[in-house]
């Protein structure tokens, strides 16, 4: 079997500015996982998607199952995170648009997650 070429692009640059931005932190720090969720942390699944967003230009969540599939190697090899195949389903995403929109009352609140301290 020959070995899977897979291009890069700019799939690490991305996730490393967003690491920087400590988006994952941020996210996970206000956003506690339920206990029934199982895979990728909210703030995990918060970084792909922007990623995914990024690099293709689109934003329906649909398609991103199918790019993380595609760019897994890529994206375990820089996270350093194990991503299941049914990771990024559009369910999931659904439930993390419902969970970060859930307490929003229509004006943005401070961040007080000790990841900006």
């Amino acid at each position: 079997m020959a070995p899977k070429i897979e291009r890069v692009d700019t799939i690490p640059l991305i996730i490393s500015f967003l690491d920087k931005m400590v988006v994952q932190q941020v996210i996970d720090g206000i956003f506690i996982s339920h206990g029934n969720w199982s895979g990728l942390s909210y703030g995990q699944l918060t970084v792909l998607f922007v990623t995914y967003v990024l690099h293709t230009l689109a934003h329906r969540f649909s398609g991103m199952e199918a790019w993380v599939n595609h760019h897994r190697a890529v994206i375990e090899r820089v996270t350093g995170w194990r991503v299941g195949e049914k990771d990024a389903t559009d369910d999931w995403l659904d439930r993390l648009a419902e969970v970060l929109g859930e307490n929003m009352d229509g004006q943005l609140q401070p961040c007080t997650c000790a990841a900006l301290r």
